[in-house]
């Protein structure tokens, strides 16, 4: 996150961590047999092509604490909501 608030782009494997937090599956190499050369490849046609960097920026600002925290009341709220609704029979 913090790269791609810097408009860095990230390239990481899918092994690990939160794919969610890249958030842009073509910087994501799976794991596996040639890995490494996968990877490479992956540096090299990113490098080549290019990337947005202001995509990046603008993904990145959504997650603000404030934002993390709002997306993590709501999970709680469906939860919550689901096991009243279970424990009423409705």
């Amino acid at each position: 996150m913090k790269a791609q608030t810097c408009g860095t782009c990230v390239i990481r494997s899918s092994n690990g961590g939160i794919l969610e937090a890249i958030g842009f599956d073509e910087y994501v190499v799976e794991e596996g047999k040639d890995f490494e050369e996968g990877f490479a490849k992956k540096v090299v046609d990113m490098l080549q092509k290019g990337y947005d960097a202001q995509e990046l920026i603008e993904r990145a600002q959504r997650y603000t604490w404030e934002n993390v925290v709002k997306m993590e009341e709501e999970v709680y709220e469906v939860v919550i909501t689901a096991k009243e609704k279970k424990g009423t029979g409705t």
